[in-house]
């Protein structure tokens, strides 16, 4: 039967939630699908990934045949006591537009990342926490600050970091994910898709487990057995929170953003809200908001001194990203030979780079033993036989 022959009815729409084996979970409203993908898709290449929004046709079984299981811990959940043991199966038809694709685990169409620092234990770290709201801006990705772990430090303390957050204009919210506490961060959840980032050590795992207590069975089954944690698995996975209305929560925590390496320095103050307004009227358009004469954002912009000394920090490292960046440059283009080639025209012999020669065996040897013969000339009890060995040695390793 073609797919035009399907009663609409048959025809759904959802949101991938899991990868396991050969199928794609599609969760659509309360109940999941395990769909194969259709050969169509497989030879234009489209592959769907965790987050994707796609279009499932469902497929009676055949007699006899079945059903595939639910994904794994599915029915370790305790809001889903309605689970049954079996799934109905689909196809994926069509895959939506996605908004967004970010890497380590693959996660389509984000809507927030959750930043998650703690108040103590390890000690907060404002520079850590701007370093990361830069990421999450260089991503285009809304973050909320979520700071746990606040039943370590007194009122007032927690009330400081809070406070120098929220006037700047990002949504913060305290936790206490240890004693299970995470309800002022539930209603930044409701229709969103969300990924937690931030340091180690800082209570990621235990927030994600306070709002999905089944995962931490399947944590602890899976490093009892296999010896490393749930969250080092290659795919990430969905979740639905039924207190909180169309909320999904990505199980792996420890997000990684990419590195600085993408941020140039000119952009860098861009990222902080304090000092994107006033950037337009500096004088010069390079201008980096330090020593600059005209300088609009240090004459005009209202920014706290533990967060103009992150951006001095950030703006250290993306300098010395840039220039590490040029020397490589500069490195790979003295390692490329021209000469002319066949009607007059340049050609280019490229030459083996420093780095590979020194791994090349033969050349390391050569090196080594010319240094040997030299030290073997100012010492009278140094013999060629000795570097003949030592040769031989190597080459057996």
């Amino acid at each position: 039967m073609s797919d035009d022959a399907l009663p609409v009815e048959e025809r759904l729409t959802g949101v991938v939630v899991c990868q396991q084996a050969n199928f794609f979970y599609v969760m659509v409203g309360a109940d999941e699908y395990a769909c194969s993908l259709r050969g169509r898709l497989k030879k234009e290449g489209e592959t769907p990934y965790v987050g994707d929004r796609v279009e499932i046709v469902l497929e009676p079984p055949a007699p006899g045949e079945r059903l595939p299981p639910p994904r794994s811990g599915s029915l370790m959940l305790p809001d889903r006591p309605d689970a049954v043991p079996d799934v109905r199966s689909g196809a994926i038809s069509t895959l939506l537009p996605r908004r967004n694709l970010l890497e380590r685990p693959t996660i389509a169409n984000v809507d927030q990342v959750l930043l998650v620092v703690a108040a103590a234990q390890p000690e907060f770290s404002a520079y850590m926490l701007d370093k990361f709201l830069v990421l999450a801006a260089h991503g285009d990705l809304p973050p909320v600050i979520v700071i746990n772990k606040r039943d370590l430090v007194p009122p007032e303390q927690l009330a400081a970091m809070i406070d120098g957050y929220r006037s700047i204009g990002y949504a913060v919210v305290s936790t206490a994910a240890g004693n299970a506490d995470v309800s002022e961060l539930l209603p930044h959840l409701a229709g969103k898709l969300s990924v937690l980032a931030g340091p180690s050590g800082v209570g990621k795992s235990s927030i994600v487990n306070a709002m999905l207590p089944g995962l931490e069975l399947r944590a602890l089954e899976v490093s009892t057995k296999l010896q490393r944690g749930r969250h080092t698995t290659r795919h990430a996975a969905l979740y639905a929170l039924v207190a909180v209305p169309d909320a999904l929560i990505a199980d792996t925590p420890g997000f990684s953003f990419l590195e600085m390496e993408a941020i140039l320095p000119k952009d860098l103050g861009w990222y902080f809200p304090e000092m994107a307004p006033h950037i337009a009227d500096c004088k010069l358009p390079s201008c980096l908001h330090m020593q600059e004469h005209s300088c609009a954002v240090k004459e005009r912009a209202v920014i706290r001194p533990e967060r103009y000394e992150s951006y001095v920090r950030l703006l250290d490292e993306v300098q010395a990203i840039e220039r590490d960046a040029a020397e490589r440059s500069s490195k790979e283009e003295t390692a490329v030979k021209r000469r002319m080639g066949a009607g007059g025209l340049e050609g280019r012999l490229v030459k083996v780079d420093v780095a590979a020669r020194e791994s090349d065996r033969k050349t390391r040897n050569q090196r080594l033993n010319a240094d040997w013969q030299e030290a073997a000339e100012d010492e009278d009890d140094f013999e060629l036989d000795d570097l003949e060995a030592l040769d031989g040695i190597d080459e057996e390793a």
